[in-house]
């Protein structure tokens, strides 16, 4: 079976090449892996509420993320977009957004940071949020996560907070620059 590649990317996402999954998120000589493109999924049920993962990985394990986080990849010679991606994260680790949507925001972060449980593992990515609005019941596949909880957003905010060793790095990231730049797209999660 071909693995799938992950785009290697500088800072401001421009595609330098592919990479295993594997080598991209192994320190390498004290360097934390290859700059790589990443996303996470923020789901929000349109009244304040967000859904949050308990992560079940190999990397950044027993972490709490958004909805979920993944790769676009290239497959079968055929390079998955952005908003694909996230789809195929909701439906894989999740059921019930058999029918959803997705929206590529104007959110981004560059982060690294070195798994605490294991310092052979990291993360370096450009990460791009995207953006789902839903509010029926879902369930989450338990080969991808300990469990989920949907939470107010201001709530998650203050919690990251108090206790950002919870949290993987990248939704600390994200939702600093959430706070900061107050993208019109999340408007309806964030207090006036």
């Amino acid at each position: 079976m071909v693995e799938d590649l992950v785009v290697l990317v500088d800072d401001k996402d421009n595609p330098l090449g592919y990479g295993t999954k594997e080598e991209t998120h192994i320190v390498h000589e004290g360097k934390l892996g290859y700059h790589h493109r990443g996303l996470t999924v923020l789901v929000h049920d349109g009244q304040g509420r967000v859904l949050l993962q308990h992560r079940k990985h190999q990397i950044f394990d027993t972490a709490w993320d958004l909805a979920g986080s993944t790769h676009p990849y290239l497959r079968s010679g055929r390079q998955e977009g952005y908003e694909e991606a996230a789809l195929r994260c909701l439906k894989t680790e999740y059921s019930g957004f058999e029918d959803a949507t997705v929206l590529k925001s104007s959110v981004w972060v560059n982060y690294s940071a070195v798994d605490p449980r294991n310092g052979k593992y990291c993360e370096n990515e450009f990460c791009r949020l995207v953006i789902s609005v839903h509010n029926t019941n879902v369930s989450h596949n338990s080969e991808n996560a300990y469990g989920h909880e949907w939470a107010l957003f201001e709530r998650l905010i203050s919690d990251s907070r108090k206790n950002p060793n919870k949290y993987a790095p990248w939704v600390l990231d994200l939702i600093s620059k959430i706070e900061n730049e107050r993208p019109k797209e999340l408007t309806g999660i964030l207090k006036a």
